[in-house]
């Protein structure tokens, strides 16, 4: 079992994203974020349903980080470490099961009529034309058996990727991106805002096999800010609220008649955001409802 230390630190939500990136690159393998919430915010927490927007502008400023790293590493850095971050306090546990929990949970499972997600630690042989998503999650999102990432894998699958150029816009896991490999995809960009996920899905698209013709790059940036090429399909599989945010420009680096695939929408807010597509010139072009959830698929009008 492996030993580790947990550092825990202080800091604030404008300076947070910034400390964790910097966090990783000293070796941290996984952080737990808390942040406090007043019983007004609470109150914009509707069920599954977050509205970060609302909550992001009446949040309290503190941010506690629980940084896990092993205790072997930390012994290595530890001067460095204490004078680069507001370590509040270290402790040795030897518990760090948390971070593997969800294997006892995530199963080979299939989804639509050709998708199978498969854990990395099991052994699947495809039957016809299934295509084998393999797969480690670590802890990013995305597995498969959510609605909201089973459903757009399922629209994914009904359309041609063929050397196509995709972009997969808050990629998670990967989960993704390996689907749109799996179809046929030409080039594929992986774009999340969070390092750890950028980590996870190219751990991931190495576990599957990527054709010698098929090109991938990942960059860790927020939505399509300075990108400045045109995509025949984008993927977005976040929340209600991002995807309006993305959806003007998101139009304008769709090349002709290119596909947008939008997940993660809740139902309370679907009348809103496909308005919001549909004004920017998108067109529905069907959708799945689920568990009140809402996948979606429209092309560029």
């Amino acid at each position: 079992m492996n030993i580790y230390n947990e550092l825990i630190l202080t800091t604030n939500k404008i300076d947070k994203d910034v400390l964790i990136d910097e966090l990783y690159n000293y070796g941290i393998d996984g952080i737990e974020i808390i942040e406090s919430l007043t019983s007004d915010e609470i109150n914009l927490i509707d069920g599954d349903y977050i509205d970060y927007q609302r909550l992001t502008q009446t949040t309290s400023n503190n941010v506690t980080l629980k940084a896990y790293i092993k205790k072997d590493k930390y012994l290595e850095n530890e001067k460095i470490l204490n004078k680069l971050f507001p370590i509040d306090s270290v402790k040795t546990i030897k518990d760090y099961s948390f971070l593997t929990a969800y294997k006892e949970y995530f199963h080979t499972s299939k989804v639509g009529n050709r998708f199978v997600v498969v854990p990395s630690w099991e052994v699947y042989s495809p039957i016809d034309d299934e295509l084998v998503i393999e797969i480690d999650p670590g802890i990013a999102f995305g597995t498969g058996t959510h609605a909201t990432t089973k459903n757009i894998l399922k629209l994914m699958e009904k359309y041609d990727f063929k050397n196509k150029k995709v972009a997969d816009i808050g990629c998670g896991s990967g989960i993704l991106s390996i689907g749109a490999l799996k179809l046929g995809a030409g080039y594929l960009l992986v774009l999340d805002n969070d390092r750890q996920a950028i980590k996870t899905a190219e751990e991931n698209l190495f576990y599957n096999f990527i054709g010698e013709e098929q090109k991938v790059e990942f960059k860790v940036n927020s939505l399509l800010d300075n990108i400045d090429e045109k995509f025949d399909i984008l993927l977005a599989n976040i929340v209600a609220s991002i995807i309006m945010d993305l959806s003007s420009e998101g139009y304008q680096k769709l090349a002709e008649n290119g596909l947008l695939f939008a997940s993660g929408i809740i139902l309370d807010k679907w009348e809103e955001t496909n308005n919001k597509l549909q004004a920017d010139g998108f067109l529905l072009l069907e959708k799945i409802e689920e568990d009140g959830w809402v996948a979606a698929v429209y092309r560029k009008g």
